[in-house]
């Protein structure tokens, strides 16, 4: 039987910090909780392969393509992307309780798992790092552990006892992609115009911005991209007479990057001058030891190295949130006036999705938000200890030996690209665009302090 196979391979590297998991929990050496509590918080583990290395199961990495094929509109013919990847349909046959039964056919891409490559990022300086293996109740190399909690909506705080922790594979993490087109017999002519359609997803997920994977895709966390410069492609084949061929195919170009649409993609670039931080949940002080030793700050800023602050994309979109429903709050009317002369789609009975155009926006359980956020970048000029005195909260004066030391960063440029989904409403666009005008106006405030001056970060001229 005559048989056709291409096999691509590929280097996907992460832009962000990832979370694919397993659903499951573990313990962390590193991961303590609480002073003086009696069982130690669980951590949502990481996929991981035998040998506790992370990995990327094949099943995600081929939703990951069906979605970019989805979003990529009449770009990929639906005849196209089924023949790919396969489809599911029901039928006029039914079962017992009278449900269609479904039919499927089989696509002609196979997926494999991506194992990490050995070219690991240093994590060591990241919060609740622990290179030592998982079986020591460790994290391994290039992992750290992000403490993540939930806001109320109500008040845009963080709710009281609702800190929850995950394992995140660190930025530039590399991943070994791999995949296979392979047809028989009478499938063999659809071969050829598969390869052409994995061609465009692969252009695709070339895009500088990366393509969105696992876990808090619309927080800008999870993003992978692939470096075109690592492609290979193999062509197999077998003929009738059982000969088998194998040629490396060297004119596999990709086509032009073809960006998904959108209805605005509006980039971001905010400075703070004066001190910012995150507080390092994992952060211990230590007294000094011995005479003349230095004890450590009291607070300490999350790092992804120790010249460089490390900002989730999660504490950015929980302020944008907060701002947006303070405009929706104060600034309805004028919202709805300004959505009343935009072109598009209007919010009306049958549009899917939440009604309330923060939700729409922003997201809520069930319902992805329109608005995501990637391509974020963060920059500082030099770590600086900030040493503040402690107020008594009664009398107001400071209270006698109580200083403590904060380590900070200061100068901190920000970066980031907010995108709109093609299926927002009028609304949803006013509102959208009301966000980016008022951080343009008035900025924002991220990460520790921000009620005595840390962290308020500034609209800079070079933004778009």
């Amino acid at each position: 039987m005559p048989r056709l196979r291409y096999d691509i391979k590929g280097t996907l590297e992460t832009l962000a910090p990832l979370h694919v998991g397993t659903g499951e929990w573990r313990k962390v050496a590193t991961v303590k909780g609480k002073d003086g509590a009696n069982t130690r918080p669980d951590v949502a583990a990481l996929m991981r392969d035998a040998t506790g290395t992370p990995m990327l199961p094949s099943t995600t990495l081929k939703g990951m393509l069906r979605g970019l094929a989805a979003s990529l509109g009449n770009k990929i013919a639906k005849l196209d992307a089924d023949a790919l990847m396969g489809e599911i349909k029901g039928t006029a046959e039914e079962d017992e309780k009278g449900r269609p039964l479904p039919r499927g056919s089989m696509g002609l891409l196979t997926v494999f798992c991506a194992p990490r490559t050995d070219a690991v990022p240093d994590a060591s300086a990241m919060p609740f790092a622990d290179a030592r293996p998982i079986a020591q109740e460790g994290l391994g190399d290039g992992v750290f552990v992000a403490a993540r909690t939930r806001i109320d909506g109500a008040s845009g705080t963080a709710s009281d006892a609702t800190l929850f922790f995950q394992e995140m594979v660190a930025k530039g993490t590399r991943f070994a992609f791999r995949c296979r087109i392979e047809a028989r017999a009478g499938r063999i002519d659809k071969a050829e115009q598969a390869l052409e359609t994995l061609k465009v997803l692969l252009a695709a997920l070339t895009a500088d911005e990366g393509v969105p994977l696992g876990k808090g895709q619309a927080d800008g966390l999870g993003r992978v991209r692939l470096r075109p410069q690592t492609l290979s492609v193999t062509r197999r084949t077998v003929a009738d007479d059982g000969t088998f061929t194998k040629t490396p195919v060297e004119d596999f170009a990709l086509p032009e990057v073809i960006a998904p649409p959108e209805v605005d993609r509006i980039p971001i670039r905010l400075r703070c001058d004066g001190p910012f931080a995150v507080i390092d949940a994992s952060h211990k002080r230590e007294r000094g030891r011995h005479e003349g030793e230095e004890e450590t700050p009291h607070l300490s800023a999350q790092r992804e190295t120790e010249a460089l602050p490390l900002l989730l994309g999660t504490g950015v979109s929980g302020a944008l949130r907060a701002r947006a429903a303070w405009l929706w709050a104060r600034d309805a009317a004028t919202i709805r006036a300004a959505a009343g002369e935009t072109e598009g789609p209007v919010l009306d009975d049958t549009t899917v999705g939440p009604k309330d155009p923060v939700e729409r926006l922003f997201g809520r359980t069930g319902f992805r938000g329109l608005l995501s956020l990637s391509g974020m970048t963060i920059a500082a000029d030099a770590p600086l200890n900030l040493t503040s005195v402690r107020i008594d909260r009664f009398s107001g004066a400071p209270v006698d030996n109580a200083l403590f030391t904060t380590a900070a960063f200061i100068g901190v440029d920000l970066s980031f690209t907010l995108t709109l989904g093609g299926s927002a409403t009028t609304i949803d666009r006013a509102l959208f665009n009301a966000l980016c005008r008022d951080i343009k106006a008035t900025g924002l405030m991220l990460g520790h302090g921000t009620n005595k001056g840390f962290g308020w970060f500034d609209w800079t001229e070079d933004a778009a």
